[in-house]
């Protein structure tokens, strides 16, 4: 379910720059059921996209020679060996569109987008301010209150970069990488650079899933004090 993270992620995305961009759209169009929604059509459409790879592979217990032993041999399916170039297809290509190209661009585009609003929020709201003091009048809110909006309206944009940065790393190599070996179908089998690859692309996982959270608790307080109430009403129900 790793792959439909970058899903879970990029709605996220879409949340923010609803938020940011229609203000007073964002609590109407993302109701608590339509988001438990999403998060269960997050999960349908990575099992469904992801199906034909649990009927590729089987294996069967075969007597090793070299190591005196019986092991466990990886062999093809007979769904795999007549259906070779369409699930080849779906999983190389297929699955690098549905799960990785679309989501990534999603993220991408709601980053910028929602940092470009943000800014421009920002340097409108400082032109205001003095507007009003340059008409000889007292700027509404305080001090404190502007400089707190300027702190957010940089977190944000903090935010939405590493996120959109954490992404690109981990989600542009595993698509060239996926469709580089469906079109270079010997790559995978004669080349020792693959495993490597391969090797560091599931360490970028790993990273990307530990990642956003740090960055979400790291730069939103909101996020970081709702995790600790979660957590704190968990340890109060043992």
């Amino acid at each position: 379910m790793t792959n439909g993270e970058i899903w879970l992620v990029s709605a996220i995305s879409v949340e923010r720059f609803v938020a940011v961009w229609f203000p007073f759209q964002v609590a109407r169009i993302f109701t608590p059921p339509r988001v438990k929604g999403i998060v269960v059509a997050v999960v349908l459409l990575t099992l469904a996209v992801m199906s034909p790879a649990v009927f590729t592979f089987t294996y069967a217990w075969v007597y090793d020679e070299t190591l005196n032993a019986t092991v466990a041999k990886l062999l093809l399916t007979d769904f795999y060996k007549s259906n070779y170039d369409a699930v080849n297809f779906v999983c190389y290509v297929v699955y690098n569109i549905a799960l990785n190209g679309i989501p990534w661009l999603l993220v991408v585009f709601c980053g910028i987008s929602t940092g470009i609003k943000v800014v421009h929020t920002g340097n409108l709201r400082k032109r205001l301010v003095r507007v009003r003091v340059r008409n000889g009048k007292t700027p509404t809110g305080s001090k404190k209150s502007h400089r707190d909006n300027a702190n957010l309206d940089l977190r944000v944009v903090k935010m939405l970069g590493l996120v959109g940065l954490f992404s690109t790393i981990v989600f542009v190599p595993t698509m060239l990488l996926d469709l580089y070996s469906y079109y270079v179908p010997n790559f995978i089998y004669q080349s020792k650079l693959y495993s490597a690859l391969v090797i560091c692309i599931d360490l970028l996982y790993t990273l990307n899933a530990s990642g956003n959270f740090l960055i979400y608790a790291s730069v939103s307080n909101k996020f970081f004090k709702t995790y600790l109430a979660i957590f704190r009403q968990c340890r109060v129900m043992k």
